[in-house]
């Protein structure tokens, strides 16, 4: 089974050339409107915290991996990985890394193509996994005893 993947980095708000797909947003519409989503569950996750390499101005950043599977005509498995890095300086000396990873489930009644899906992990993935995951950092960051802090919504 071969996974497809696409590595995204939400810190860096420029819009990247993507590949050029093959359907048209009409048709990309018509597919969605035949695809449900079956379920979101959460594969693996790992938060780490190491209190000595805090310092007096930190920064986060966010990226995201995207892999997905047709294990038949009218199912699709996507996979969803955050990564989420507090940092004083570089990413070797994090204060605080989580990383999570969802799998979500799709079932339609057209056949689900390759290029659909390339759309829908770039549009409709990201805005259905991101509140999941928005919670969970937020959980774990207060599970660590650190200050409340919340992770922007998706504007795109």
């Amino acid at each position: 089974m071969a996974m497809n993947t696409q590595k995204r980095h939400k810190k860096n708000k420029k819009v990247r050339a993507e590949k050029i797909t093959k359907i048209s947003p009409k048709e990309y519409r018509g597919y969605l409107e035949q695809t449900e989503l079956e379920s979101i569950s959460l594969l693996s996750c790992s938060a780490r915290l190491r209190k000595d390499k805090f310092g007096d101005s930190m920064k986060h950043s966010v990226s995201d991996k995207i892999k997905y599977d047709i294990p038949d005509p009218h199912t699709a498995t996507l996979l969803h990985e955050y990564q989420f890095i507090v940092t004083p300086s570089t990413k070797r000396d994090f204060a605080v890394k989580i990383i999570c990873e969802f799998e979500v489930e799709l079932t339609s009644q057209s056949k689900i193509t390759e290029d659909f899906l390339e759309i829908f992990s770039r549009v409709n993935l990201p805005m259905n996994t991101w509140p999941y995951f928005r919670e969970f950092v937020q959980n774990m960051l207060q599970r660590m005893g650190l200050p409340p802090f919340t992770l922007p919504f998706l504007k795109s």
